[in-house]
């Protein structure tokens, strides 16, 4: 497998998913660069002082020797640990360049995935208002109380009515094709665990304690791209709800036939005359933030594009749960 920082980037695009075992281990590197340094340590003093002993034919000439010997040392060690800092920092310095690449490439996939969602969607509902006025058109132009001008205009809806159909089969395709991704088997704790781990260097989740628990056999016909995005957005609202340093829960099970996804906090809670307003377009209880209003509607919609439903309720943490309900069989979810 392409291990490369271009490889890294390329699967990340392609939606698939990364190792989640760091590449550096911290403990176990740190125990091998100490104990090489000490074996190395000890044996330059070892073997420079019976060297020094048997070149010096005086005290003073030892002393002399052992000087020169420290200042070796000093020098020696100096840029080792200059060499080995340097190489560490660098790979560090590459890491998070690969992170905020990633980070840089999902805000993108985001913003494709919800545009194309959202033209989908869109296109959805402009077909079935469509079918309503093909009916519509064709009672009026049966209707024998038209007059005859009455009727001219009846009849130039018809192909209106047609034009925006056309009109809507193209948005619908432009947003298929903005949408990264496509429909495959998603096992959700696994996916969910993927997420957290990604997301733990988040600003408002770098201090939160997150959990994931669920049924690890539960798996749906799901696009991985968006759910991930789905949840990152529920994770993300979650640590802005407890001020970046609350209790997260992660809840994945089977509840008749859906997949029941729940995303618990401690926060303070959403009041139930809100709770609809939450996926209302550009509505936003953090004003002074500079939120937009986006996030919560694109977890609607991405639901709602896998023939699922999003809720609220109050979580069992003391704040509020935010629960996706998706169908276990997806032969009838719309395909976006």
């Amino acid at each position: 497998m392409d291990t490369s920082d271009g490889g890294r980037r390329r699967l990340l695009m392609a939606g698939a998913e990364l190792p989640n075992e760091p590449v550096v281990k911290p403990l176990r590197t740190t125990l091998v660069l100490v104990a090489v340094y000490m074996i190395l340590v000890v044996a330059y003093i070892w073997t420079s002082g019976i060297l020094a002993a048997r070149a010096s034919g005086s005290v003073e000439e030892l002393r002399r020797l052992e000087t020169i010997k420290e200042i070796a040392f000093v020098v020696v060690s100096s840029a080792a640990l200059f060499l080995l800092s340097w190489q560490l920092l660098s790979r560090i310095s590459r890491q998070e360049m690969v992170l905020l690449e990633q980070r840089d490439a999902l805000v993108t996939a985001e913003r494709r995935a919800v545009a194309g969602v959202f033209a989908s969607s869109v296109a959805h509902d402009i077909n079935n208002i469509l079918m309503l006025l093909r009916y519509d058109v064709a009672e009026l132009l049966q209707a024998q109380e038209l007059n005859p001008e009455h009727k001219i205009i009846t009849e130039q809806l018809g192909p209106a009515v047609e034009d925006l159909a056309v009109m809507s089969k193209r948005l619908a395709a432009a947003g298929q094709k903005s949408i990264p991704g496509e429909f495959i088997e998603v096992d959700l704790v696994a996916l969910a665990q993927h997420v957290v781990e990604f997301a733990k260097t988040h600003a408002k989740l770098r201090h939160c304690s997150i959990e994931v628990t669920g049924d690890h056999s539960l798996s749906i016909l799901a696009n991985p791209t968006i759910m991930r995005l789905m949840l990152l957005n529920l994770l993300i609202n979650a640590g802005d709800a407890t001020g970046g340093q609350g209790q997260i829960q992660i809840n994945v099970h089977q509840a008749n036939n859906s997949a029941l996804i729940e995303v618990h906090d401690n926060g303070p809670g959403v009041p139930e005359r809100e709770r609809e307003n939450l996926f209302t377009p550009y509505y936003t209880s953090k004003q002074a933030e500079g939120g937009v209003g986006l996030g919560l509607i694109s977890v609607r919609v991405y639901a709602e594009a896998h023939a699922g439903t999003v809720g609220i309720c109050d979580s069992h943490l003391g704040g509020a749960c935010f629960n996706i309900r998706l169908p276990v069989r997806h032969e009838k979810a719309r395909r976006i």
